[in-house]
């Protein structure tokens, strides 16, 4: 115990020594870092940082690059040109088509000059009453510009001061611009207003972009989150950016007054976030109501857009892009390696059949069987999958809609066929078990049918 005491005497002596050696240097403030203002009250301290990013600024740029800007100033490290003209028409915005894309009907009556766009850097990915928002970024339309307004918390204690602030912004917004905001940003920042005793209302209307992104993207890209949306949708390229998971300790160490140059890659990234939000709306906003006039939109992505149309009802919208989906796939076309391109052709087969599928229900549920008849027999004539599904479809569609019982037991019976053939074929027992299911149904619709034949006959 007298050498483990020693040990940690000496460990403690080394520590102290160290921090009594920093508080000698001179200790980085925020505002050496930014230029902003240090706001202080009664309660506290917080500093504030105001962005502008002018519409005519970007403008004046060379049509080819990016808008590169120093840290003091702007804080935008990167921003794609080509979107130039989409923010600059960011009033031609539609309430009713943002309602859809957020599947909040009260965003339809939020005008969207008063939607904020949140994004928040904590002290933790968890959540919970320990995790803090230390840096709040809040960013609007205003005329001709785009103003992000950053508050920041230099320590604990001046939390209260920092969202006393904040709440006089929140209070001037009818709705926010967030992702992922639903399920960790707004609950989040209740949880501190509620912790600190102010009142704050958080129950507006919040369009959470992730959830359209993931409709449109998820297929093809995997990861949504907002850097891969940057990345391989929004076409905006990173410097010097710092992952989220590093933030919290990058704030811890700047309460502890060392490596405090580090807060600017924090700062810069929550930028980003919110001028990538801004984007991202708009963007997809226009894919909604025009799809077809993008390039950012593969085969698969127009298939996901008429999976959500069809989901929100628009069933004319949806055949019109599972028919230009379809059109995309038999056109696109690339110079790559055989191995390469067997692996396209069958994930390219693949979607095919499944956009035809989805495109046959979507008519049978219109009462358009001449279509919907057409493409399932193009299915299980043209298809090597494993479906049976499509030959029942057919065989109800003649034994109850046209009364062609002959037909019926031609189409029951190939299917029939094909169970057989996909039983000696595979080894799965549960598969077994499946087909074993489906022929027991299909000899019973043909025993049916057979009757019903007889009767005619």
């Amino acid at each position: 115990m007298k050498k483990l005491t020693k040990e940690l005497n000496g460990l403690v002596f080394k520590g102290s020594e160290f921090f009594e050696k920093k508080k000698m240097e001179k200790v980085i403030t925020i505002s050496d870092l930014f230029e902003g203002e240090i706001v202080k009250s009664d309660i506290g301290q917080f500093f504030q940082r105001k962005s502008i990013i002018h519409f005519s600024a970007i403008d004046n740029l060379p049509r080819r690059g990016t808008l590169h800007v120093p840290p003091k100033t702007l804080g935008i490290c990167n921003m794609p040109l080509q979107f130039r003209e989409i923010l600059s028409h960011y009033q031609a915005l539609n309430p009713e088509t943002l309602s859809i894309i957020g599947r909040d009907s009260e965003i339809g009556n939020v005008n969207p000059q008063s939607l904020l766009f949140l994004d928040t850097e904590t002290t933790g990915l968890a959540g919970g009453t320990g995790t803090y928002a230390f840096l709040v970024g809040c960013g609007y339309f205003q005329e001709d510009a785009f103003i992000i307004e950053q508050f920041f918390m230099e320590d604990y204690h001046f939390e209260t001061a920092m969202l006393l602030a904040l709440k006089d912004l929140l209070s001037k917004f009818e709705g926010f611009v967030t992702y992922n905001g639903k399920c960790f940003d707004i609950p989040l920042l209740r949880s501190r207003f509620i912790y600190n005793r102010i009142p704050m209302n958080f129950e507006i209307p919040n369009l959470d972009l992730l959830f359209i992104a993931r409709r449109l993207w998820k297929r093809r890209l995997g990861d949504c989150s907002l850097p891969s949306i940057e990345s391989n949708i929004l076409n905006v390229k990173r410097e010097n950016d710092i992952p989220s998971e590093l933030i919290p300790y990058v704030y811890f160490d700047y309460v502890r007054g060392i490596r405090r140059e580090r807060m600017v890659n924090v700062f810069n990234h929550n930028q980003q976030d919110i001028f990538s939000l801004a984007m991202l709306t708009i963007l997809t906003h226009n894919i909604y109501e025009n799809p077809y006039q993008f390039d950012v939109l593969e085969p698969i992505d127009l298939y996901g857009l008429a999976l959500t149309y069809q989901k929100d009802n628009f069933y004319d919208k949806a055949i019109e892009c599972y028919l230009q989906t379809l059109d995309k796939l038999g056109t696109d076309s690339s110079a790559v390696g055989l191995s390469q391109k067997l692996r396209d052709e069958s994930r390219t087969t693949e979607l095919e059949f499944h956009i035809r599928d989805k495109l046959s229900m979507l008519y049978k549920k219109m009462c358009d069987y001449e279509n919907a008849v057409n493409i399932w027999f193009d299915l299980v004539d043209r298809f090597d999958i494993d479906d049976i599904f499509h030959f029942e479809e057919l065989a109800k569609y003649f034994e109850h809609k046209a009364r062609d019982y002959n037909t019926a037991i031609s189409i029951v019976q190939k299917a029939i066929q094909k169970i057989e053939v996909l039983c000696e074929m595979s080894d799965d027992i549960f598969k077994k078990s499946k087909y074993n299911v489906s022929m027991e149904s299909l000899r019973k619709r043909l025993a049916r049918l057979k009757k019903k034949q007889n009767k005619l006959g």
